[in-house]
Formats: structure tokens, sequence, C-alpha cells
């Protein structure tokens, strides 16, 4: 994704200004190759992990695992459930998600069927974002949602559900 790339060249230039080796690790958009490189990272006795995890639930056990190693944690982008780590930095995806709902409302002041395009399913900025949505249109019922499709975050994906989408092409 270039948002983690571009995310994880400001990490390392700023690790590099205060003296800090940074190690990076990448997921793999996969939950137990992520889980793996939390549970590595415990065993080598880090003094800090930043991560943004793949699903909230799914990395939970993995990130409390570290935080009771007594390791300080921090998520960035996407956050964990019942874990109560150092920090969070990232957006507030359910406000994103609510602005998404009232820009179709000025859009389609008449109402439309619309197709929404989730994220990686159990992703926290998915979950917020869809939430955020929902908190808006949901009482509009002049705002109908023929279907959700996941696009995992990826254009090639996004792309690919949103022409085959339903019955068939949508173009």
């Amino acid at each position: 994704f270039p948002f983690f790339v571009f995310m994880e060249t400001q990490v390392q230039d700023e690790g590099k200004k205060l003296g800090m080796t940074i190690s990076t690790l990448d997921g793999q958009n996969q939950v137990p190759k992520q889980t793996a490189d939390v549970e590595a990272a415990i065993a080598k006795k880090v003094s800090g992990l930043l991560i943004s995890p793949i699903t909230a639930d799914g990395m939970a056990p993995a990130v409390k695992e570290a935080v009771d190693a007594g390791i300080p944690v921090v998520t960035v982008d996407r956050s964990v459930t019942g874990v109560d780590t150092l920090a969070h930095v990232g957006a507030d995806n359910v406000l994103g998600g609510e602005q998404q709902g009232k820009a179709l409302l000025e859009a389609f002041p008449k109402g439309a069927v619309i197709f929404e395009l989730l994220g990686t399913p159990g992703a926290s900025p998915a979950i917020d974002r869809s939430k955020g949505l929902h908190n808006i249109i949901d009482s509009h019922p002049e705002i109908k949602v023929a279907c959700q499709q996941t696009g995992e975050f990826t254009r090639d994906k996004g792309l690919t559900v949103s022409l085959e989408s339903g019955d068939g092409p949508l173009y």
C-alpha cells in the first residue's frame, strides 16, 4: 500500500534523527504472518512496537501479549479491540464516514441507490468508516445501499468488485 510505504519511510527518517534502530516487518496483509512478526519482536525483547494491525480483533491477542511483556505499543492508522496500548495515531474514521454520508445527501438530495465499497474486512478503518456512513444515511430512506463489497483497500480489488458487483458488470 503506497500509504504504508510513505509512512514507513517517515518512521525510518525520524528514527535516524533520534538515533534509533527501526526494524520493519511486512505482515503481508495476513494476520498469521503479522502475529508471528509480533511474537518474534517479543522474543527479541524490542524496546517498543509501532504497529498497524491488519484486523482489530485478529491482532488483539498478539498485541496484548506484547503489552503484557512490558513492551510499549503504539498503533498507527488501525487499532485493536480491547487492548490498552500506549497510544494510537490515526484519523477519526467514524467522522470520515459521516462526512461521506453528508456528501451523499448533498450530492443526491432526491435520493440514490449506492454501492458501498469497504476496506479490509475486520480492519478498524473499514469498520469505523462504514459505521460513520450509516450513522448518517440510515435515517434517510431516500439513500439505499444496493450492496456492500470489499475492495480490501487496494485499487485493483476495488475496481474489480466495482465493475463486477451484483448481477453483473456495473458499466
